[in-house]
């Protein structure tokens, strides 16, 4: 968007290390960062906002050489959208090279940037070869420089890389790792997630296991080996839905029904029973 209205836009505290914001209803949003400059000078009709990638944290010897670092690949640049100045109080794109202003507030799109913290300074002309640069003081003495923080995914979402937005683990799978995952974990063996954006999975039903990891639903949690269902329905139910194997049978897992050992059968018809074998008779 652009700075057209000022109704359109919300303060966040904190926003996708892509730049980009999803609301609680899905819809997503371009995040800008605000700058309230006081006797700013434009020597050309366009402001710059420079990033700078800290890490941990940002300090005055880092970015000394700050003109050219756009050049070195040390640091990402966004033409500003021209806000407003105090003087008139209205919405305003700057047309004109060498005027001060009083105030001028601006914002600048917010690039895809690395988790931790960023240094924010701004240049008052089209910022090429050794174009000067300006830094913010955040109101607090040039001593102090001017940063944001760049957030990563919530735990339970994943970003390929940062320029990404963060999106929901799918089922079957989770994420520990405060959000930094660039992929989401398989649940084990014997787990399952039937949900999205989860931090753990769910262990499977007494007495059931499942055929591979990732699993997406309790469905997939079958009888174990020496184990069996009389119904499928209630397979899968905590505590009651395998049954162990009767005496004179065998029992693979799964769904299927136990297999008579020799000199035993199974009666043919055995659904929604428990199962019990037969001894044979032997022929007159």
């Amino acid at each position: 968007g652009t700075f057209a209205d000022a109704n359109i836009y919300t303060p966040i505290s904190a926003g996708d290390q892509s730049g980009v914001y999803d609301d609680p209803a899905g819809e997503r949003h371009q995040l800008y960062v605000y700058i309230n400059g006081t006797g700013v000078f434009l020597r050309s009709s366009k402001l710059v906002c420079i990033f700078v990638e800290c890490g941990e944290e940002c300090n005055s010897d880092q970015a000394d050489d700050i003109t050219g670092c756009r050049a070195a690949g040390t640091c990402k640049t966004e033409n500003a959208v021209v806000y407003r100045t105090e003087s008139s109080n209205a919405y305003l794109t700057v047309t004109s090279k060498s005027k001060w202003y009083d105030t001028l507030e601006f914002g600048c799109k917010m690039p895809a940037l690395a988790n931790g913290q960023v240094r924010v300074s701004f240049s008052n002309n089209k910022f090429n070869g050794n174009d000067y640069a300006l830094e913010i003081t955040n109101g607090e003495g040039d001593e102090r420089i001017s940063s944001i923080t760049s957030m990563p995914c919530d735990p339970g979402y994943f970003a390929a890389n940062v320029a990404t937005p963060c999106a929901e683990c799918p089922t079957g799978t989770y994420d520990v790792m405060d959000g930094l995952a660039t992929a989401c974990s398989r649940c084990p063996s014997n787990y399952f997630n039937d949900k999205t954006a989860q931090t753990s999975c769910s262990a499977c039903p007494q007495s059931t296991t499942t055929n591979s990891s990732g699993a997406k639903s309790v469905y997939e949690c079958l009888c174990s080996e020496g184990y069996y269902t009389y119904d499928r329905t209630v397979s899968h139910t905590d505590g009651g839905g395998c049954w162990s194997c009767p005496e004179h049978s065998i029992c693979s897992g799964g769904y299927d029904l136990p297999f008579p050992k020799e000199g035993y059968f199974r009666p043919t018809d055995t659904t929604g029973q428990k199962v019990s074998m037969l001894a044979c008779t032997p022929s007159m």
